[in-house]
């Protein structure tokens, strides 16, 4: 089993114009849409990473804005309960509960935003150690002050402005603080490198907008093209079926005229043999016409003998001789020899149906010599050889008589009625190459005459 095997060359050769175009459009716009779709998710994935840098950059704006509130909230609940441990105002000392807890409240806050921040949460940690710490010191003071005892309060806030613990949470405010403004520097960073980014994917997008543009009307121009030529191509088309539909016509017509001439051909070719025939039969009544006269002399002839033998016979009847049989063969000799001869004539004069026999060449072409004499007339010689030649034929007997006498009164034409005409018959043994060669030397003869 024989497999078929296409090489791209043979595939570029089989294919027309007008499909490679539009197979280069299909990949154009496949690869454009591909491009287009990366750029797209580009732009898309820059802009989520902006989002995201721009959401970290907030959060860290936040956890500052926290931290310093936070550290404004502290400063503003010990500067009131500073005021409240002096002048005992009990709206101050809301004041300094509100603070406190509005600072307790921000921290909170503060540990939600760093939650996911390693060094940022144990700070947050330590800030709310520190503000329950502070609290407790800040306690008794505010205590003091709720019960009226602003000496004692005033001591207690004394030293509790003393305690390390407000210098620890400042420094931890600060160092939250550093730490975010660090991260928000590069966050910052990030940022612009995202939006950077991302504003050159938009570039791009727009460039690929305009290519695509570009690319459309190239696409519509090819349509264009594609569509001129497919109309182009139809119209080629239309005309080639009509030119083939002229051409059938024409080819039927031509078909009906030469059936026609081969209809008259077949009408001319059977009148051509109806005359044939007629003509052959004619030159038969000719040659009949011809052979009249030799044949009435020999019929007299004939008649004569039988005639005179009958006559001898009945006077040797009377005369009661021996003798009236040998007048009675002559007799009938001579009337087998009229009845055949009038045989000859009616057989080469009509046409009848073949009735073969076996019969003696020999003998029959001896038996032609007086009725060939006749027709050929005097001025032709005829010699028969006929010894050696006993080997029968099975044949008609009388249309050979008529070829042999057709072909004597040819041979007759062709010496201008002059001339000997030599008859030979021959046993010969013929193989099958020399009756190959005979029919081919008899082929040839009739081709040439």
């Amino acid at each position: 089993m024989s497999v078929a095997t296409f090489s791209p060359e043979a595939l570029r050769r089989g294919l027309s114009p007008s499909v490679w175009r539009a197979i280069a459009a299909v990949v154009i716009a496949a690869s454009a849409a591909l491009l287009l779709i990366a750029v797209v998710t580009m732009v898309a994935r820059s802009n989520a990473e902006r989002d995201d840098a721009l959401a970290r950059e907030q959060r860290s704006y936040d956890i500052m804005i926290v931290t310093r509130a936070t550290d404004a909230a502290l400063a503003r609940a010990e500067a009131a309960l500073g005021r409240y441990v002096v002048d005992g105002d009990r709206r101050t000392g809301t004041t300094y509960y509100d603070e406190w807890r509005r600072a307790g409240s921000q921290i909170r806050q503060l540990a939600k935003l760093t939650g996911g921040q390693p060094n940022q949460l144990p700070l947050v940690r330590r800030l709310g150690e520190l503000y329950q710490v502070r609290d407790r010191e800040l306690a008794a003071a505010a205590s003091f002050a709720n019960v009226g005892k602003g000496w004692y309060a005033i001591g207690m806030f004394n030293r509790a402005g003393q305690s390390p613990t407000l210098g620890e949470i400042s420094k931890t405010l600060e160092a939250i603080t550093t730490n975010e403004r660090a991260r928000l520097d590069a966050r910052a960073a990030a940022t612009l490198f995202s939006g950077e980014r991302a504003n050159g994917f938009v570039t791009l997008l727009s460039i690929l907008g305009l290519a695509l543009v570009g690319l459309a009307i190239l696409l519509g121009w090819l349509a264009a093209v594609a569509a001129s030529q497919r109309q182009n191509a139809d119209e080629l088309a239309d005309a080639e079926s009509d030119r083939a539909a002229r051409l059938e016509a024409a080819v039927a017509d031509r078909t009906r005229d030469l059936q026609g001439a081969n209809e008259r051909l077949k009408a001319e070719s059977a009148t051509r043999v109806r005359a044939e025939a007629q003509l052959a039969q004619a030159q038969k009544m000719e040659a009949v016409g011809q052979l009249t006269g030799g044949i009435a002399h020999d019929f007299n002839n004939m008649l004569a003998v039988v005639v005179g033998g009958l006559d001898l016979a009945r006077r040797k009847l009377a005369q009661k001789s021996s003798d009236v049989g040998h007048h009675l063969e002559n007799a009938m000799e001579g009337a087998d020899r009229a009845a055949a001869l009038t045989r000859r004539l009616l057989s080469f004069a009509r046409d009848e149906p073949l009735l073969p026999d076996i019969v003696s060449p020999a003998k029959l072409v001896v038996g032609m010599s007086d009725l060939l004499d006749r027709t050929l007339g005097e001025r032709i010689e005829v010699h028969v050889a006929a010894n050696g030649a006993d080997w029968p034929i099975f044949v008609d007997g009388h249309q050979l008589e008529n070829a042999l006498l057709n072909l004597a009164v040819n041979a007759r034409d062709a010496m201008d009625g002059a001339g000997r005409l030599d008859i030979a018959v021959s046993d010969v043994t013929v193989r099958a190459d020399d009756m190959a060669f005979a029919c081919g030397r008899l082929c040839a003869d009739q081709r040439y005459g």
